[in-house]
């Protein structure tokens, strides 16, 4: 057999090509070129900031003027979701709640009419657009009462990631009208709200009808 040289020479062209960048990419090829794959940035949407876990150190939480409309508006909704009908959000007494300065989320509070038909209130945290409504008045322990409108709300106590509110409802039986405190314990880290039965039940029973006096009941 006789060796042609131009086949050497064309078995390096072919090599060149295949080595090619631009091999296996001619217009109209589905074949996408192999690329060292980017790093994907993380994005965040900034009309749903994520709630953070509230660590054990955090600062302490104060009242920080009145809660903005969209937080009422979001509680609107969520009481509207737990079946309650005529929802009216008292911006009297509802507020932003900050540290350090920094609105982190807002107490709001209100009356509504309950599944029962009774006249009831609530009060709701909203943290990171995310809401943890409670009934007060109207429900639960105070079922045999019915709810004219919140008249107080203020901090108790911060320390960590427990935030006690107090807070008082006017309130009426068919024999009796009185000023109802409640102290609510909100947990930062799961944005959970509730009612303190204990504490709420020593305020009343220490015929607490302020913030202040709720204060000197709770300590």
């Amino acid at each position: 057999m006789t060796f042609d040289p131009k086949w050497l020479s064309l078995g390096a062209s072919s090599l060149v090509l295949a080595c090619s960048p631009q091999a296996g990419t001619a217009p109209g090829d589905s074949t996408a070129a192999i690329t060292k794959p980017a790093i994907e940035p993380i994005e965040t949407t900034a009309s749903e900031p994520v709630a953070r876990a509230a660590p054990a150190s955090a600062g302490k939480v104060a009242l920080s003027g009145s809660a903005d409309a969209e937080a009422m508006r979001q509680t609107g909704t969520a009481a509207a979701g737990q079946q309650m009908t005529k929802i009216q959000v008292t911006p009297s007494q509802s507020f932003g709640l900050s540290v350090d300065g920094r609105r982190i989320a807002s107490i709001v509070t209100g009356q509504a009419s309950l599944t029962t038909g009774t006249p009831g209130c609530f009060a709701a945290i909203v943290q990171g657009g995310k809401v943890s409504l409670v009934p007060t008045i109207g429900r639960g322990e105070y079922e045999a009462e019915s709810c004219d409108k919140p008249t107080a709300v203020g901090i108790l106590s911060s320390s960590g990631d427990v935030v006690r509110f107090g807070t008082v409802f006017g309130a009426f039986s068919p024999h009796a009208t009185v000023s109802e405190p409640i102290v609510l314990n909100w947990s930062r880290s799961t944005g959970t709200l509730s009612i303190d039965a204990a504490w709420s039940s020593h305020a009343s029973q220490a015929g607490a009808q302020t913030i202040a006096a709720m204060r000197r009941a709770v300590q």
